[in-house]
């Protein structure tokens, strides 16, 4: 999972990126292309499956079945809280070892 942080190339402040930008997104990577899928380089496509939106992971038309379920969302907001709490640590590491 990743965080866009916006347009490449885009020096608009935070506060004016489009709220589309600031959602969580769960891609998939596969090896058959499809109308929906953006190529990434070596026989692979980008495959939108869930964005995380008001605080739940929200299934697209076509999100297969297995992604839809909510054992999956549980388990994604596990990895996704786990994140947070890394990346709350490793902000709390560099802070402390700056002069």
């Amino acid at each position: 999972m990743r965080r866009n942080s916006g347009c490449p190339g885009r020096s608009a402040p935070d506060q004016h990126r489009s709220r589309l930008s600031r959602t969580l997104r769960f891609v998939l990577a596969t090896g058959k292309d499809f109308a929906h899928r953006i190529y990434i380089g070596n026989h692979l496509y980008a495959d939108l499956t869930l964005m995380y939106i008001h605080k739940q992971f929200v299934p697209l038309d076509w999100t297969y079945p297995d992604y839809q379920s909510p054992e999956i969302h549980r388990f994604l907001e596990q990895v996704r809280d786990k994140y947070q709490l890394d990346l709350k640590a490793k902000k709390a590491q560099k802070t402390r070892n700056q002069p």
